[in-house]
């Protein structure tokens, strides 16, 4: 989906019978990624910047930072593909608790797999 200027991806995530959904809002300078299901995590990636995220959890809020090194993007939005590269350290009070990475492909849904 393509709204504003941002474009807009989401989907269902199963991993061991927990189903959370997820969604992508990507533009030009940042990328958010929202997943709600029993846990809600809330993160922004602006390349070379610290920004402070929500991780939500049955036992309360936890606030947590983000500082993304590296951010790319690439489009073919007339075939509704692309691919997104984010690299970024975490960081819970003050303390950087792991270094990750998010690469994401996508491509319009075929109507076979409907």
């Amino acid at each position: 989906l393509l709204k504003n200027g941002a474009l807009y991806l989401r989907y269902t995530e199963i991993i061991d019978d927990q189903t959370t959904q997820v969604m992508f809002k990507i533009d030009d300078e940042r990328v958010r990624l929202n997943r709600s299901g029993e846990t809600i995590t809330k993160l922004a990636f602006v390349k070379s910047q610290r920004v402070p995220a929500l991780y939500q959890t049955p036992a309360g809020q936890m606030q947590i930072e983000t500082l993304t090194t590296l951010l790319a993007t690439h489009f073919d939005l007339a075939n509704w593909r692309g691919e997104v590269d984010v690299d970024y350290v975490l960081y819970a009070n003050q303390q950087i608790v792991g270094q990750y990475e998010i690469r994401l492909q996508f491509s319009a849904k075929s109507s076979m797999l409907d």
